[in-house]
């Protein structure tokens, strides 16, 4: 089952804080093992070895953490992957000390169901054409919880 989300609080300004999702791009063809040993990219294999890609490396601020409830994962312009992200569990350094971190993704992609009842105003589903923007590899979208 998906992380549970939380209903935004304000911050320390007074202003309702918002949930985000991160929107990471990557080719279809371009996966394989890093010269560290992690998986990265499209996989084509089990939930459990796709997650351990997906959530391998990113930069992801100390700050941003607690609000991030979401990885959408597209590969090829078409969003492949919804994850949840529970931003209560460990964040993972990497191991050389860029400060890079691996998300703590649920156990499997939210299927379209979960997707549709925990973000019904998200917008984007699994399927969906969603181009890349020229030049990030990836982005923070606000999103709201049902």
């Amino acid at each position: 089952m998906a992380a549970e989300t939380s209903i935004p609080v304000t911050s320390a300004a007074g202003h309702p804080r918002l949930d985000y999702a991160l929107v990471i791009y990557r080719s279809q063809d371009k996966h394989g093992i890093g010269s560290d040993g992690h998986l990265y990219g499209e996989t084509g294999q089990t939930d459990a070895v796709q997650r351990e890609a997906d959530s391998r490396y990113w930069s992801v601020s100390p700050a941003r953490r607690p609000t991030l409830r979401l990885l959408i994962v597209v590969a090829g312009g078409v969003v492949c992957r919804i994850w949840a992200v529970d931003a209560d569990a460990e964040w993972v350094e990497e191991p050389s000390g860029t400060g890079k971190v691996a998300l703590p993704l649920a156990d499997h992609p939210l299927d379209p169901d979960e997707v549709q009842v925990l973000y019904p105003h998200l917008g984007i589903a699994v399927g969906d054409e969603l181009p890349a923007r020229r030049g990030p590899i990836r982005h923070y979208m606000p999103i709201a919880a049902a």
